[in-house]
């Protein structure tokens, strides 16, 4: 948070929000300490049980499908090589992260024309 705080100082009354889930540590006293040093942060808290809202997980499931599913790694070094084969294959292809993080389109019935 520091970090950012840095990146984004507090100029003319602008406010930085950071928008994070309900994990206890983002609860702690460091957290508070940090806020209370840099009043230009806020925390804008997630709705418990919204995975929907965290687009990151939408990500987290797809490079997880394709790189750990179902196989079986004899050792941490090969997991990390297939973390990293499928971070490297998604990066890229921009538009393609791009279409999981975006809200899913609903779907719509082709009328007989």
């Amino acid at each position: 948070m520091r970090a950012i705080a840095r990146t984004y100082p507090a100029t003319d009354g602008a406010r930085v929000v950071v928008v994070i889930d309900n994990a206890p540590w983002h609860k702690g006293a460091l957290v508070q300490a940090v806020l209370h040093e840099c009043p230009h942060l806020e925390l804008y808290r997630l709705p418990s049980y919204s995975p929907h809202l965290q687009v990151i997980k939408r990500l987290w499931k797809i490079l997880r499908r394709c790189a750990t599913h179902n196989r079986l790694f004899l050792s941490v070094a090969e997991l990390k090589r297939a973390l990293w084969n499928i971070l490297y294959y998604y990066q890229t292809l921009r538009h393609r992260v791009l279409s999981l993080i975006q809200k899913p389109k609903k779907r719509t019935k082709l009328s007989a024309s």
